[in-house]
């Protein structure tokens, strides 16, 4: 049992140096640098050994994505006031989002590219959870908000983001300030509009 266990902790070890390394890779130089060679050497292992943990590059870029996304969130939650019925909260959440891709922004075509299906991880996990619900809650409690309307008020805000973005790093003139003034716009239209009785 205790041998299973050390093992088990190398696998998650190693996997960890590709998965932190070719993370540097795609933040730093972009995703067309992140060779199974190159990862391989920045991760301190023989290129057998990439292909004994992860049998093709695909399986790697989805562990990295996830590793990605969790950093997203976690740059997302560091503003997340449970309980608030603040318009600015909901603002400062969403402009963390924009600001990890604005100070990442090799990471942003990396992150929207087409993956295997089987091993999805994108805009389900990013656009109605349980987290959703419990930051859009107290709106639901004023009469702001009807529950019903969260998974479309989340996809609209999600999709503008997304938007923004594409315009922002397609460089036809919306700057990093226009994305986030257009951002509160968005916010303060959506929040502004009365609940249906």
């Amino acid at each position: 049992m205790v041998e299973r266990t050390n093992e088990s902790l190398k696998v998650q070890r190693v996997k960890s140096f590709f998965i932190q390394a070719t993370k540097e890779i795609i933040v730093n130089e972009g995703l067309d640098n992140a060779t199974v060679r190159y990862i391989s050497k920045k991760a301190g292992y023989a290129v057998s050994t990439f292909y004994q943990y992860f049998g093709q590059l695909n399986n790697l870029l989805v562990e990295v994505k996830k590793s990605c996304m969790n950093d997203l969130m976690s740059e997302v939650q560091k503003h997340v006031v449970i309980g608030s019925q603040q318009v600015e909260d909901i603002k400062a959440q969403n402009h963390a989002f924009l600001d990890y891709f604005i100070k990442n922004p090799n990471v942003y075509p990396f992150f929207y590219m087409q993956f295997d299906t089987t091993n999805s991880y994108g805009y389900d996990h990013l656009v109605f959870t349980d987290d959703y619900y419990n930051i859009y809650k107290p709106f639901i409690e004023t009469g702001m908000l009807r529950k019903d309307d969260i998974p479309t008020i989340a996809r609209i805000i999600v999709y503008s983001m997304n938007g923004m973005l594409r315009i922002y790093f397609s460089n036809q003139g919306l700057s990093a300030e226009d994305v986030h003034n257009d951002l509160d716009r968005v916010i303060d239209y959506l929040f502004s509009k009365e609940v249906p009785k």
